[in-house]
């Protein structure tokens, strides 16, 4: 009976740590701090602005793990962000499309303009997905568009 227990808590805490969840920082004030530890009175590792996607695989409270990289001077940062500067996105998609690329619109509508083309194998991430199967994404760094859902896989 002891040993069906433990077993069970082990899947649940592996499940738990294996699922993760990817966020995009959005702040009232476009400053999102990074901290060293799960709580306010945690050292500020770093401070970054909205829009940038993360991905968190362990959660402490209300404080999500992350890691960031920040290109401009080369460093990654490894720190908590709290729950409230966090939106949780649909996630990281990959393109499928059997033509080689797939078309980013401007509007959720084959008939809107085409913004991009992405090539087959290109990441993107989901913000958010339309009752008639588009994604909004984020792409190329900081672009947004939509792309259809047939055009991609969850990575």
């Amino acid at each position: 009976m002891k040993k069906i227990f433990l077993v069970s808590i082990l899947s649940v805490i592996f499940s738990a740590i294996s699922m993760g969840a990817t966020f995009i920082t959005s702040s009232k004030d476009n400053a999102i701090n990074i901290r060293q530890a799960a709580g306010t009175d945690s050292k500020v590792i770093e401070t970054i602005k909205n829009g940038n996607i993360l991905e968190s695989n362990e959660k402490s409270g209300e404080w999500h793990k992350v890691t960031y990289y920040n290109s401009d001077i080369k460093k990654t940062f490894t720190g908590y962000i709290h729950n409230s500067q966090l939106k949780e996105i649909v996630g990281k998609l990959i393109i499928t499309s059997s033509e080689g690329y797939s078309n980013i619109r401007e509007k959720p509508t084959t008939k809107s303009t085409i913004k991009s083309r992405l090539k087959t194998g290109q990441i993107v991430y989901a913000i958010s997905k339309t009752d008639d199967d588009w994604y909004y994404i984020k792409y190329n760094g900081n672009e947004y568009g939509y792309i259809y859902s047939n055009q991609v896989a969850k990575k």
